[in-house]
């Protein structure tokens, strides 16, 4: 007890700063480390619920708060499940050991494991699930939470299994319906794509910088032009003015990551849709994956002799090596080698579309530079392709040249009404005067 009054003691002497952030630069779910590093933060509280993706820059703790749910009535729900995955949301993980005292042995749970750096004291928060090995098929997922992109999520990365979400705040349990098909009308669409724009999505989660330099090197691999695109937080009027870009792919974490883009001008795919739709030997599967260090594993296989940054190039060469090749990768490999500007059928126009590769080399790629903003407030694009671009275009964004012409003195206007304003003449008429 003496040496705990003395640490007391010891920290009630020194001076801490609190700053509270009110908003987030991209999702509230992510960890907004660049609004920390703005104000030259130590350490920074996550309150609420979170995605647990893992910080890259600076100390983090995590405050996800108790949420009440009725326990009996989730037990009840799961006795109707006969063997079940049991994924919940950070807010309920404190009633998790209680109801798993409730339910029968062949509900699992994937737990969620705190992790205390030894270096910094940040935590980092894990989930516990099985892999598609050890899931049986008649498993059922069932994730507990309030509607939110989790569900989504986890929908896409067991879409092989039914899942049932259920809402501890209504009560109610259902079957949301499946996005495989969705996503992968999306997938078609990116394998039309010429110019792509890689938008990001996070300045914060872990790995992003070597998932963006990867996706470079994926794209200009299959003869494809790409952009970048630092936006803040996504909406349909921001992407509708780069009309020229076929499609999105944005880099953010895995809830952030599935746009629903029906009311977008061009389509927004994830990484994984991306890598998927530009190999076109590859046959999807169903398998999904979303997260940093998944996907970057899984272009290991799409990507050649390019190496993929962010990863052990020793692990990716002895996992690439050591996966068995099947008939049809060989019929697949067989076809691919045939002639690699042989046109392909085209799902989205029904047409055939011509696999001839862009000239985008390495010269050409260190001229393409961004758009710079100089002192002058003119804007200079070193890029001569998208220069004549964007001379065509009628709309160029705001204009940020300053205008010539004065601003006017804001001066007062008219009152009164539209029969007679106040500085209007009386005029003498039959039923009296009428005006001011």
């Amino acid at each position: 007890m003496d040496d705990l009054r003395v640490q007391r003691d010891s920290l009630q002497a020194i001076q801490f700063d609190f700053v509270i952030l009110a908003d987030t630069q991209y999702s509230a779910c992510c960890v907004d480390e660049v609004a920390a590093q703005h104000i030259a933060a130590n350490v920074l509280v996550h309150f609420g619920r979170s995605c647990l993706s893992q910080a890259s820059h600076m100390p983090v703790l995590f405050a996800f708060g108790n949420f009440p749910i009725d326990l009996d009535h989730v037990a009840r729900t799961l006795a109707d499940v006969p063997k079940a995955l049991v994924i919940y949301d950070v807010m309920y993980a404190h009633a998790m050991p209680a109801l798993a005292a409730k339910v029968a042995p062949t509900v699992r749970f994937a737990t969620i494991e705190r992790h205390v750096s030894s270096t910094n004291g940040s935590t980092n928060y894990t989930r516990n699930l099985p892999t598609k090995e050890e899931l049986d098929a008649d498993t059922t997922v069932v994730v507990i939470g309030p509607p939110s992109p989790l569900v989504s999520h986890y929908s896409l990365v067991f879409g092989q299994h039914s899942l049932l979400h259920y809402d501890p705040l209504s009560r109610e349990c259902s079957r949301p319906r499946s996005l495989l098909m969705k996503r992968y009308a999306l997938m078609t669409k990116a394998r039309d794509a010429d110019i792509i724009g890689i938008v990001v999505g996070t300045l914060g989660v872990a790995n992003y910088i070597d998932m963006i330099a990867n996706l470079k090197k994926l794209i200009k691999s299959h003869g494809k032009k790409y952009y970048t695109f630092v936006l803040g937080k996504l909406n349909v009027a921001k992407l509708a003015n780069f009309s020229e870009i076929d499609i999105f792919v944005l880099v953010a974490c895995p809830e952030s990551s599935l746009i629903d883009s029906k009311e977008f001008y061009r389509p927004v795919v994830t990484p994984f849709e991306l890598t998927m739709a530009l190999d076109m030997s590859s046959s999807w599967t169903g398998e999904y994956r979303l997260g940093f260090t998944d996907v970057m594993h899984h272009m290991v296989e799409h990507m050649g002799d390019e190496p993929v940054d962010g990863l052990d190039q020793s692990s990716t060469v002895a996992a690439s090596s050591s996966k068995p090749t099947t008939a049809a990768d060989a019929d697949s490999d067989t076809e691919s080698d045939a002639d690699p500007d042989q046109p392909y059928f085209s799902l989205v126009t029904g047409t055939f579309k011509s696999r001839t590769k862009v000239e985008n080399n390495e010269t050409i790629h260190a001229k393409i530079q961004d758009l710079t903003l100089y002192e002058s407030g003119q804007v200079a694009l070193v890029s001569p392709a998208a220069a004549r671009q964007l001379q065509t275009r009628e709309w160029r964004g705001l204009e940020m040249t300053p205008s010539a012409e004065k601003s006017l003195e804001v001066v007062e206007g008219r009152f009164g009404t539209a029969a007679g304003y106040a500085d209007e003449p009386e005029v003498e008429t039959g039923k009296g005067r009428r005006g001011g």
